[in-house]
């Protein structure tokens, strides 16, 4: 089982933890005045971040690269929904076969808490908000069944912006 974690800080600290880790693929992401690093794990390595969030990777589909637009949507579930909406995400996880945009979809389930993240990694920004209008948006991130109040226990919300190329800067 695969892990994913992520911690937020300026640019300059986080991409300390490529000099000390150059065997970890990580991802950075700008999202106005935060970045975002992100990485993936086996799930007995230990973690290298103090503070932020770590999560198991329920579905991985695709590659994440250095460059297009990361989109997160923040999901909290109720401990009881927890297993129908996994469920309900899982029915839906070939969605790149009939989105072909997508480059990467991931879902990921917090260790500690009850938010869950549709993580979906697109060529570019204007991409993923054509897509928005689209039949399928609607059936993975707005679906009925999904946003049954029994489900949330708080307020949705998105975070995104665009990858950064640790190399470039």
């Amino acid at each position: 089982m695969m892990r994913g974690h992520m911690t937020t800080g300026t640019f300059s600290f986080l991409k300390s933890f490529t000099t000390k880790n150059k065997h970890i693929d990580f991802f950075f992401m700008n999202s106005g005045s935060n970045t975002l690093i992100y990485y993936e794990s086996e799930q007995n390595e230990k973690k290298i971040f103090t503070s932020g969030q770590s999560y198991e990777v329920v579905i991985s589909d695709g590659e994440l690269k250095q460059e297009g637009y990361v989109v997160m949507h923040h999901i909290p579930i109720s401990d009881e929904s927890m297993p129908l909406f996994e469920n309900h995400l899982r029915n839906k996880s070939n969605i790149r076969q009939t989105v072909t945009d997508i480059h990467a979809l991931r879902l990921l389930k917090p260790l500690k808490g009850n938010t869950y993240i549709i993580l979906t990694y697109w060529p570019n920004q204007k991409i993923y908000e054509l897509w928005k209008d689209t039949d399928v948006y609607e059936q993975l991130v707005t679906n009925n069944s999904v946003r049954s109040p029994g489900y949330y226990t708080d307020e949705t919300f998105i975070t995104s912006g665009a990858m950064i190329d640790k190399d470039l800067l």
